[in-house]
């Protein structure tokens, strides 16, 4: 009788933990940064912020440091990558390898580069399983990118 009620406790006690953990996750949204340019990492941080002081920012230059990130922990709300990166592997690259690994956070791409050039490099890629990343082109902007952000990943959004 003693014992049944310990794992009766302990269950409860898991569930309070399980339930205190979404909780926190859903106030606190994290959001991967993948930028090189101090400048811009600034702006997409400062408008992230902006919509709610809540979220969580990683910020890296690099894929190489991103995937990092993605191997310790994946529950991000959204990952927001710059077309051109440090290191031998771009924006496009590193959508294409979250897509690779069943990895479904939303993904948006940030670029100096057209949108019609963005829809050339990514053309090979899709098919109808696979949604083309968000695109938004540099220089924006900061109230584009915020109502892109709402309209599009409304869990970002202050609660």
């Amino acid at each position: 009788m003693y014992h049944n009620q310990e794992v009766a406790f302990d269950r409860n006690s898991y569930w309070s933990q399980a339930i205190a953990l979404q909780k926190n996750v859903l106030q606190n949204p994290r959001v991967l940064v993948v930028e090189d340019d101090p400048h811009w990492q600034w702006v997409i941080s400062a408008a992230l912020k902006s919509l709610n002081q809540r979220v969580v920012l990683h910020c890296v230059r690099s894929v190489k440091h991103a995937e990092q990130l993605l191997y310790q922990s994946s529950n991000y709300e959204l990952i927001i990558a710059d077309y051109q990166l440090e290191g031998n592997k771009n924006g496009i690259d590193f959508w294409k390898d979250c897509r690779e690994k069943n990895k479904r956070i939303p993904f948006m791409v940030v670029s100096g580069i057209t949108e019609n050039e963005f829809k050339k490099k990514i053309s090979g890629v899709l098919d109808q399983k696979i949604r083309a990343p968000l695109y938004l082109s540099k220089p924006f902007k900061v109230e584009v990118f915020r109502r892109v952000i709402m309209r599009n990943f409304s869990r970002l959004e202050a609660a």
